[in-house]
């Protein structure tokens, strides 16, 4: 059975969806995890400022002496400039696919192949089965037409998006002459961000005003960025270490299926696996 590691190109009509290698699925919104314990432990006001100071010196590098300096001159807007700051260093360093994202990343992958030579026939983005604690895996299923010799060049280029993209899977059927129809399916990472009408309900009791609220959502936010930014500071080797591999095995079974054409596949499990037109 096809998975989205293990591409299946037998059916030319099936969608990536159909064939069984997406599957659509609602994002789940995450645990508010770190940011609940600290604002709720605590007087509001005072947690409120030390939380978001304790934020802006983590991702600044600063020392903790600047928690305690600082505490007793910052108000409550400026609480929120420190997480907004902090939010926004979050995001940047998680290089997450959000639903905005959807529609610069299929034309990212469609350029990239354009430039390499390639059609694309269908980008298709769904959230997968399997995911991490505190991000969804979102899968792009990316059907490609051209040269199979060209190939290789959309792989390359695709470490040059903002997302982090790892390649899960590929396959192809090729035509003698080197004419092929691919499939290429990237996995990319979503944080679960904390649902505003939760904080909402939790914080009403402790704290009516609205605008405490907010701080209390963004400091949830900022701790689910910071989440996927770490997870992204892992994986980040990993899918530089699974591309290298792709590139140096893809070549060696291009050759053969140029001249009598058939078909390849490629997992991180099971490498490049080649089968000639008469044995189809």
């Amino acid at each position: 059975m096809a998975t989205r590691s293990d591409p299946d190109l037998s059916g030319s009509a099936q969608t990536p969806r159909a064939a069984g290698l997406v599957r659509a699925g609602p994002v789940r919104a995450g645990p508010v995890r770190a940011a609940w314990p600290i604002l709720s432990a605590i007087n509001l006001a005072i947690a409120a400022t030390l939380f978001c100071v304790w934020l802006w010196t983590d991702w600044s590098g600063g020392a903790g002496k600047a928690l305690f300096d600082r505490a007793s001159s910052l108000d409550m807007a400026q609480a929120a400039d420190a997480l907004a700051a902090a939010e926004d260093d979050g995001r940047r360093a998680a290089r997450a696919l959000m639903p905005e994202d959807q529609g610069r990343t299929a034309s990212f992958l469609s350029l990239t192949a354009s430039a390499a030579g390639l059609q694309t026939t269908a980008v298709d983005f769904s959230v997968a089965a399997e995911g991490l604690p505190c991000c969804d895996a979102v899968d792009a299923s990316i059907d490609l037409q051209g040269d199979i010799f060209d190939l290789p060049i959309f792989l390359d280029g695709l470490h040059r998006q903002a997302a982090l993209g790892q390649v899960m899977g590929l396959a192809a059927l090729v035509e003698p002459g080197g004419t092929a129809r691919a499939r290429v399916v990237v996995r990319y990472l979503r944080p679960h961000l904390p649902d505003p009408a939760d904080i909402a309900r939790r914080s009403v009791a402790t704290a009516p005003d609205s605008a405490w609220s907010s701080l209390w959502l963004r400091a949830a936010t900022v701790a689910a960025w910071r989440d996927a930014a770490q997870v992204a500071e892992a994986r980040s080797a990993v899918v530089t270490q699974t591309q290298r591999r792709l590139l140096h095995e893809l070549p060696a079974g291009l050759a053969g299926l140029r001249l009598s054409g058939g078909s390849l596949r490629w997992t991180a499990k099971t490498g490049l696996v080649t089968t000639p037109a008469s044995l189809r």
